[in-house]
This record gives C-alpha cells, structure tokens and sequence, in this order.
C-alpha cells in the first residue's frame, strides 16, 4: 500500500470509527431508557445499569458497522473531490479501482470485526444481559427491603413492610400468599429480617399470626407464633428453566441444537440465525463497494456530488431493509434464507464490472483549478 492508499485508508477508518461512534451514542440513548425503567422498577443499582449498557452494545454493532461505514466512506470521498484532492490522485493515474481499494481494505477489516461480534461476542452479551435482566427481576431481597409499598414478589405472593429499624430489622410485616388458590395464606408479625440460605432468600419473622382459609370448607385456620421462617427459595427459577432463545446461542449449537422441543419452526429460528450471522457482517463490503461506484465513478463534478450520495445512501438503506425483512419472513418460509445471500452478494459482480471499467470524466475548469 504506497503513501496515498494508506492515507485514504487511514481517513476513511477514522471517519467510520466517529460514524460508528455517533450512531452508537444515538441507539444507547433510545436504549437507555427502556433499561432504566427496568432498574428503577426493580430496585436496580448503578452499577446493574452501567452493565446492562454495556451488554447491549455488542447486540447492535453488528447492524451499525456496515451503516457506518458507508457513511465514513461517502464523507471522505465527498471532501475531497470538493477540495479537488481525488481529482489531482485521478490525473496522477489513479483509476476508480485504485482509488476504491483503501475503502475496501477498511471494509475487510469492519466486516472481521463483525464477524468476531455476530458469531461469538454478540451470542455471550445477549445471554449475559437476558441473565442480568432475569436478576433484576428476581431479585427477591431486593423487593424485600422496600418499606412502605406492597410488593408483588410473584404472581399470588404481596409482601408489605411498614418501616425499618435502625439496625435493619423491618416492622409491621405482612405477608399474603396465594399461590395455592384452595388455601389462601396470611401471615402478619410484629418484626422479621431477610435471611440468605443454600436455597435462597428467607424472611424470619417474630411475635406474629399465621391464618389460613381453607376453601373447601370455609375454616379459618389461625396459628399464634413467636418465631417463623418463610422460605422463599421454593420461587421458581425463571431464568433456568427459560428457553434459550437463537441470539443466545452459539454457533455450533445453532446447528446441533439441544434440550429443545425440535419442531419445525424451532429449527427454522435456529438455521435463520445461523445464516444471518454470516451474511450481515459481509454487507460491510457490499455498502463499500456500492458506495465507491456511485462517488467515484462518472463525472468529478461538484454539483452532482449530492445526488451520488444520495443514491448510494437510498441503495444502502434499501439492500439493509431488505435485508431485515427477509430474516423475519424466513420464519415462516424457509426457502427466503436465499435472499440472504442474494442481498449480500448479488450486487457485487456488476459494482466491481462498474468500477473496472468506468472512466471518470473531469470538468475542465475543476481541471485547471487543480492543476
């Protein structure tokens, strides 16, 4: 690579990192938003957000790369042709080939990035933020040390502490429990504190009543007690037993999946999302290709500059929509998994016939002003 290669190559990957950059801030923001109510109704902490913003970046990259990189490459070839540099690199004998192969190194490099994202970082993110979100959610203990609000720990289960002590104990407990409909269950105490165990959080309280109805028969039930543990470890484990969805699960396990109910359309998910990850990253050549052809080929002309960039950008958005929709129908055809590739691929051959063989034509007087 001589000196001017390296030179567009090292500001088109800057351009693309600032592109990259700013589009990122943009989908965190929107994202930011939808977490935060996720803390704040939980009972989150800091640092569960700053985590959670964290896993959810890799989760998108893969989609934003090949955007930024199309708009890094459009803005860098537009300055310079407007301050003629591309049109002295193209009297010197730079062809639109020539000048294309620093864009398309850097798109090499975005595309290996996206496929380290899409087939191994992106996999472990998304099961580590659904993990952390299932916490969040269940974290009981948390719930637990609201006082002052009735917590609906889980369906069928409210829990209600009138304050807390100065050492931590709470006072004024109640306890309502539902969850078997035939013998509803109340408990009130007069104190209690939150306990950990090998089976999970529990709740000791003291000096209280437990009461129970039995539906069937209409009896109250009524137990006087100086000391009692509720056991809330027996809380089912959402996130164990969850079924793993495709965007958590490796590669090898897309194709060989287990402990899944193999229907059709299970394995439909699995062979979309197998496909995807290894077409989307590639689109980062195509937009930079496709990009080049329109900038670079046909006439150096500042008036036209605009509508080249247009149509490439309209081109670009188009093959990503495209490419989006295609992904969700191939849920219930199969057979769209071709327009994957299609998409990915198909404009190659005449971008780079194109770019081959096009002469670029320069306005005489953008001539004699470079020269």
């Amino acid at each position: 690579m001589n000196r001017v290669s390296f030179y567009l190559f090292r500001q088109i990957l800057m351009s693309v990192l600032f592109s990259c950059l700013a589009i990122t801030i943009v989908i965190w923001f929107s994202q930011s938003i939808k977490l935060l109510a996720l803390i704040i109704n939980n009972g989150g902490s800091l640092w569960s957000f700053i985590k959670l913003m964290l896993l959810i970046l890799p989760t998108f990259l893969p989609l934003v790369l090949p955007l930024s990189l199309m708009v890094g490459t459009l803005f860098v070839y537009h300055r310079m042709i407007m301050e003629s540099e591309l049109v002295v690199m193209q009297a010197s004998g730079m062809g639109p080939m020539a000048l294309t192969k620093p864009a398309f190194y850097v798109g090499i490099v975005i595309a290996l990035i996206g496929y380290a994202l899409s087939t191994y970082i992106a996999p472990i993110a998304n099961h580590e933020l659904v993990r952390l979100q299932y916490q969040i959610r269940d974290d009981h203990s948390v719930l637990l040390l609201r006082t002052g609000a009735f917590n609906d720990i889980k369906d069928g289960l409210t829990f209600y502490a009138r304050e807390r002590g100065k050492e931590g104990q709470m006072r004024g407990i109640l306890l309502h429990d539902t969850r078997n409909k035939d013998k509803p269950i109340t408990i009130m105490s007069e104190s209690g504190e939150l306990v950990h165990s090998d089976h999970g959080p529990q709740v000791l309280v003291k000096n209280g009543i437990r009461q129970d109805v039995d539906r069937a028969t209409g009896n109250l039930s009524q137990l006087t007690f100086e000391s009692y543990l509720v056991d809330l470890g027996a809380l089912d484990d959402n996130f164990s037993t969850r079924w793993r969805e495709p965007r958590e699960r490796m590669m090898d396990e897309l194709l060989n999946p287990t402990g899944i109910d193999d229907t059709p359309l299970t394995a439909t998910r699995f062979l979309a999302e197998f496909n995807m990850r290894l077409t989307m990253p590639f689109l980062s050549i195509t937009f930079v290709l496709i990009s080049c052809m329109f900038i670079l080929t046909g006439t150096f002309d500042r008036r036209g500059i605009t509508i080249k960039i247009i149509m490439a950008a309209s081109t670009v958005i188009a093959l990503e929509a495209a490419m989006l929709s295609v992904m969700n129908m191939i849920t219930h055809q199969p057979w769209f998994i071709a327009g994957l590739y299609i998409i990915a691929l198909l404009p190659l051959p005449f971008v780079l016939h194109r770019l081959q063989h096009d002469k670029v034509t320069r306005p005489t007087a953008i001539v004699a002003g470079a020269a």
